[in-house]
């Protein structure tokens, strides 16, 4: 088994001639083996254990049948692989912290009964593939509630990547959005709340509310003078 390594930057620095000793990290990976549907806190149900904030995980039924995976615990990954056809779901009141990225052509819903439920990126975390992030109540979060205050904090929706439903992208100041590809509020009724930090949002990607959603887009972009931020609000709805 290939085992991915990152160089830190000191690492980097290091083999550029810098006097500072690095060790890389190096990410462990286990593969789901709970058949069609289980939760994620259960060892057996992946080929290395749990996953944790150094391990990457793959979600892949190999064709068999389609697995649906539940996150019934405050869960931590590096990175997150979601094959076509599968799903990862976060219950009601948990948690998943996701610290490398999201590769994912299948569904990853942040489901809610009315308790927050959190999707959370830790640093800079991009979504890719052709999947669907979906959030499933205006108790569903998709940002870093244990790091209010983190600039470093940055989620970018990669072209070819959904993220639909009703809920919130962002809280305050905890998130940086740049989208390339579709933020879709899609539900009748339903709101979703996109709120960037004071480093803004970049969309090259589309924003949209359809089928009678409402997108609200709540943030801040730095203006010409240092420290210099202009605020807004605009509301989408689809007649």
């Amino acid at each position: 088994m290939s085992v991915p390594r990152l160089l830190s930057a000191g690492a980097i620095a290091m083999a550029l001639g810098g006097a500072s000793y690095f060790t890389p990290v190096a990410y462990a990976q286990t593969v789901w083996q709970g058949g069609g549907s289980g939760n994620w806190n259960v060892a057996g149900n992946w080929s290395a254990g749990i996953p944790d904030s150094l391990t990457n995980a793959i979600i892949d039924s190999d064709g068999g049948t389609n697995a649906t995976v539940f996150v019934n615990t405050f869960g931590q990954v590096n990175n997150i692989t979601i094959d076509l056809g599968d799903t990862l779901q976060i219950n009601n009141a948990q948690r998943l912290s996701v610290f490398g990225g999201l590769f994912s052509d299948g569904l990853l819903q942040v489901g809610t009964t009315g308790s927050a439920t959190y999707f959370q990126p830790v640093g800079a975390i991009t979504l890719s593939g052709s999947g669907i992030l979906e959030l499933m109540g205006p108790q569903a979060w998709l940002y870093d509630n244990q790091n209010l205050n983190a600039d470093s904090d940055h989620l970018i929706n990669g072209a070819g990547h959904t993220i639909r439903g009703v809920g919130n992208i962002g809280f305050g100041n905890s998130l940086q959005i740049t989208n390339h590809g579709l933020i879709d509020a899609n539900v009748s009724g339903g709101t979703l709340n996109v709120s960037p930090n004071s480093f803004g949002l970049v969309n090259t990607g589309v924003m949209r509310a359809s089928n009678g959603g409402n997108l609200n887009l709540n943030g801040a972009s730095l203006g010409s003078g240092a420290g210099r931020a202009h605020y807004f609000t605009l509301k989408f709805r689809e007649f």
